[in-house]
């Protein structure tokens, strides 16, 4: 309340509606590897498959539900190409290193984990993957730095060309796992 103007202030905790920027994260749910190294490129409060079995929906809309007043909105969010290049040039500085004082994250480069990609968004999304190659940046990305790959989806996109070539040259090596709905 602002007592010189006599008026409610409206406090709002928005959610960047178009962009991401938290792209890349420790999963510590994952019970069989402690270390999992998640990324994902796209997000958003609905997954395009609308599996009914999955929990990731219920999930993701309660979590932004808590966190942010703007959620109604939200569509498919992206996380730029070149973001996510200058943050990962920034976290490959760890490859090979390791040390206690290091982030999870670092740690988890540092070891070399693989990258699991699609684990809390689906990634291969038709017409904004056609559109953008947010995905196919990343797998080239990674190619390009010979770092390991594991891509989790649903889409037929990854058995394209250009998709199955920026995997097949990655020397670090890349694996894919597709749920069959």
């Amino acid at each position: 309340f602002d007592l010189i103007k006599n008026d409610v202030i409206k406090k709002e905790r928005l959610l960047d509606l178009e962009e991401m920027k938290s792209f890349i994260e420790i999963s510590l749910r994952s019970q069989a590897c402690p270390m999992s190294l998640n990324i994902d490129v796209y997000d958003g409060k609905l997954c395009p498959f609308h599996c009914l079995y999955c929990y990731a929906d219920y999930f993701r809309v309660k979590l932004y539900s808590a966190f942010f007043d703007n959620i109604k909105n939200i569509g498919i969010r992206k996380c730029s190409p070149d973001y996510f290049k200058s943050q990962l040039d920034e976290i490959f500085k760890y490859r090979g290193k390791s040390n206690e004082n290091l982030s999870a994250i670092h740690k988890a480069v540092g070891m070399g984990m693989p990258i699991r990609l699609g684990i809390r968004f689906e990634n291969f999304v038709r017409g904004i993957e056609n559109k953008k190659r947010i995905s196919l940046s990343l797998l080239n990305y990674l190619a390009d730095n010979e770092y390991p790959i594991m891509v989790n989806t649903k889409s037929d996109m990854i058995g394209e060309d250009e998709y199955i070539k920026a995997l097949t040259r990655n020397k670090a090596r890349a694996a894919v796992h597709m749920t069959m709905i």
